[in-house]
Order: structure tokens, then sequence, then C-alpha cells
């Protein structure tokens, strides 16, 4: 009882400062959409979905587009390693079916990081309505809404993920730095590529850069890439994205369950 307990004030706790870091980022966004455009769904789209790759200040944008990443690994980035640690041996006395504990693990940080959005989502919803931002509730809101909801959720889970499974091997510290350089790296690669005139194609490929919404070719976001100047990616679907981050999740899924099948529990 005592330790559901903690866990559910751990889960509160890490929504309320949720909540702090969705309206740090609002504000952000606020700068970009105000004057421009007084539709709701445009605060939603650049506060959780665009980065104005020619910029100057880009490298700032990137560190305010990846904060609600920094906190979710610092909380939930090396959940597993720690539950082995403190747990191990009496959880794997009890059941030798390995695979099914990392799976009921990795499918409750799941359902954790999209509670967090949708919180998230809701501080947004609320404070722009405040400010005086139209809401249109309409398909195509209903369908954009959709869409970022389950980008953001995918992209988080992603690293979510893959520091867990780091940190199954390496010390978290490591495991945390390794996935942040990867996110910051690959992000200020893209920038790189748009300075240097490249093929802009490759960027696809990249996997921290599927969250970023507004990069995306889609007639769905058509009007707020224009109200909102972004960048867009010819022939990078919104689809192809979900595919490609469907399929690293179960690519570091299965890693994972590699990894935890071969670890010694005393």
């Amino acid at each position: 009882m005592k330790k559901s307990s903690n866990l559910y004030m751990n889960f509160v706790k890490s929504l309320i400062f949720g909540i702090i870091i969705s309206t740090v980022t609002f504000f952000c966004a606020l700068g970009y959409v105000k004057g421009n455009s007084n539709n709701i769904t445009h605060i939603f789209l650049q506060q959780y979905g665009n980065l104005f790759i020619k910029n100057d200040s880009y490298s700032i944008e990137v560190a305010i587009f990846l904060l609600p990443h920094f906190y979710l690994l610092y909380i939930w980035g090396q959940e597993t390693s720690i539950i082995m640690t403190k747990f191990g041996a009496y959880i794997f006395t009890r059941t030798d079916k390995r695979s099914n504990w990392i799976i009921n693990r990795y499918a409750i940080l799941g359902l954790r990081i999209f509670i967090y959005y949708i919180f998230q989502f809701l501080v947004t919803l609320i404070l722009g309505i405040a400010l005086g931002f139209k809401l249109y509730v309409s398909i195509y809101f209903l369908q954009v809404i959709s869409f970022e909801l389950l980008m953001v959720t995918l992209s988080a889970y992603l690293i979510i993920l893959l520091s867990n499974t780091l940190s199954l091997i390496v010390d978290f510290m490591y495991s945390f730095t390794m996935v942040i350089f990867l996110e910051v790296a690959s992000l200020c690669y893209c920038h790189l590529v748009y300075s240097l005139n490249l093929n802009c194609g490759m960027i696809k490929y990249i996997p921290f850069c599927q969250g970023v919404f507004l990069w995306h070719d889609s007639n769905l976001l058509h009007n707020a890439e224009l109200s909102l100047n972004s960048s867009v990616i010819k022939d990078f679907s919104l689809v192809y994205s979900v595919s490609y981050l469907l399929f690293l999740i179960f690519i570091v899924i299965f890693c994972s369950n590699l990894i935890i099948k071969k670890i010694d529990v005393y």
C-alpha cells in the first residue's frame, strides 16, 4: 500500500512540474504566434511541433523545444534499472518471464507519458483561451491535435525507452548524457544541412527529428505552415513518421528484452 501511495504521489508531482514546464513553453510559443494568428491551434503547433530552422536563435529554440524531454528523462529515464537494482531478486524469483515484466514496465511508462502530455495540452488550452485565442472546434482542429499528441508522445516514449535500455548497461548519467547529446546533435545537424543548402530530404531519416510536427509535408498543416513560417521537408509525411517511430520503439524494446534476459539478479 505504501509503495503504491509513493508511486502515485511521485506521478502527481511529475504532473505538477510538467504543468510548470508547459506554462514556460507556452509563453515562449506565444511570442511567435501573437500578432500573426488568434487561432489556438497555432499555439499548439508552435509550442509542441515547430522549430524555425533558419533562425539565428535556433539553438535557444532547440533548448526550449527539448525542455519537456530533459525533465521526462530526469524523472523516468532510469526507472527500469532502479527497480531492477532494488527489487530484481524479488521479481525474478517469482516469475521467470522477464520479457513479460519488461513489456509491462514499458507499457506503464508509455501510459504515463501519454497522460503527462494530456495535462500539458490542457494547460495550453486553458492559457490560450484565457489570453483571448479562439478555439475553433472542427475536424481540422481534432485531426491536428490528435496527430500532434500522438507524435509528441511517441517521440518522448522513444527517448525514455532508449535511456532506460542504456541505463541497464551503463550508469544513468552516461545514458542521460548520450540520449540528450543525440537529440541535440540531430537537431543541430538539421540546421547545418539547411545552412549549407544540402539535401534536406535526409532529415526525415533522423529518428529525433520526427517530432518536429511542422517540418512535415502535409495538406493538414498547410495553412499553419504558412502562418508560422515553418520549414517544410518535401515528402516528409506524418504517416511515415508515426510508422518510423513505432518501428524504432519496437527495436529498442527488443534490445532491452535481450539485455534483461542476460542480467544476473542476486
